[in-house]
């Protein structure tokens, strides 16, 4: 079997599993409390999947990189910079963030992104997260703990973050597909000044609170399972890690992007099952309301099918539309060096319009998880609350 053949077969399984909830709601519903931990220990240790699409076979050359966490992890990564492709040195960086179960060039489609944005002059950092990225059998990133966006993606993002700016990268955007994009948005949320050097986010396929994305979705794969026995499992890791699963949701997380002025945009597949579309229009809410900023020029839906993918969860880069839309909004982004000017709707650039589906059951969403995250915010730093 070809190294491209055992990728697609790793994905597939994956994926066939969902994010999280399916093996998790699986092994609660079966057998109950005696193997919640296992599930949860397979949950925050997952497999890795082979990195295939390297940027050599899209005429790219790239420098290898190694990232160093604060609390010691090494990240292995690619920086594909102009300078290095016939093009100028910059300072300009685009960020990017794969999802969970996934790995920094987890298709095609990531890397022909790099390639146009290479060819504008934008230089791009590809990196795994830990406990993902694997190549020719070797582990890439180092071993440690998965927290699906949590503490321990947090601090990975904040490392890559400061290596570019170490390395003279002083602009940069941010594009995540689904856990990383929840960990970008909260990771920004709680660096100092990101309105400073953060031109640009885009967070694709992103859950709104994790606890709360857990204990719906559990209910959606297993109709035994209840609230409280999620809660119990999340409570009792994070108590056996010491780490914090939900030390930012991004529905806090927009809020405060919005307030320090952080033009951000959200996109989601139409048909996700893993994460429902609802998940971005909330983010989209949060982030517009009490602003003159359009949900429609906010929220990029794409209508993308892929037969190979269960969940047709993170493949809006498989549409060609999307993708140059992405571009030109980072290309832009870069352009007017990070002040908050909204261009064009998406809408224009395709054959039938879409507007963002059904708004007001998105802001009925957003009243009752305000209401359920009142306590973190109450317990929240005042620093890191949206003023």
């Amino acid at each position: 079997m070809s190294e491209l053949s055992r990728s697609i077969a790793a994905r597939r399984v994956a994926k066939k599993n969902g994010l999280v909830i399916p093996s998790l709601a699986a092994t609660i519903g079966i057998a109950g409390a005696g193997l919640i931990a296992g599930g949860v220990y397979r949950s925050i240790h997952p497999p890795r999947t082979p990195i295939v699409f390297k940027p050599e076979h899209y005429n790219l050359n790239a420098v290898d990189i190694n990232i160093k966490t604060i609390d010691g992890k090494n990240l292995s990564g690619w920086l594909i910079d102009p300078a290095n492709n016939g093009g100028k040195p910059t300072d300009k960086v685009l960020i990017s963030a794969h999802g969970y179960l996934m790995n920094r060039a987890d298709s095609s489609e990531i890397m022909k992104l790099a390639q146009d944005l290479v060819h504008n002059g934008i230089a791009v950092i590809l990196f795994d997260f830990r406990n993902h990225g694997e190549i020719d059998g070797q582990k890439t990133s180092d071993d440690g703990l998965t927290t699906l966006g949590g503490e321990m993606e947090q601090r990975d993002v904040k490392a890559v973050i400061n290596w570019a700016f170490e390395n003279g990268y002083k602009k940069q955007a941010f594009y995540g597909q689904s856990m990383g994009a929840a960990a970008i948005l909260s990771c920004l949320a709680q660096q100092r000044d990101p309105e400073k050097f953060v031109v640009l986010v885009v967070a694709d396929s992103s859950y709104y609170h994790l606890r709360l994305y857990l204990r719906e979705r559990a209910q959606y794969w297993n109709p035994t399972l209840k609230g409280p026995i999620i809660d119990l499992a999340l409570d009792g890791t994070e108590k056996l890690t010491k780490v914090k699963f939900d030390n930012m949701p991004p529905i806090l997380a927009v809020q405060v992007l919005k307030e320090k002025e952080i033009d951000s945009r959200f996109a989601h597949n139409l048909g996700d099952i893993a994460t429902p579309l609802l998940h971005s229009e909330i983010l989209t809410q949060a982030y517009t309301e009490g602003t003159d900023r359009k949900k429609d020029d906010v929220l990029r839906v794409t209508e993308v099918f892929d037969p190979t993918d269960r969940n047709q969860h993170c493949i809006s880069l498989q549409d060609p539309h999307f993708r140059e839309w992405l571009v030109e909004e980072i290309v832009e982004a870069f352009n007017r060096e990070g002040k908050s000017r909204l261009i064009s709707s998406f809408r224009d650039r395709i054959a039938s319009p879409r507007k963002v589906p059904q708004p007001s059951q998105a802001e009925q969403k957003l009243s009752i998880i305000r209401q359920q995250t009142k306590p973190v915010i109450d317990n929240m730093p005042k620093s890191h609350r949206s003023r």
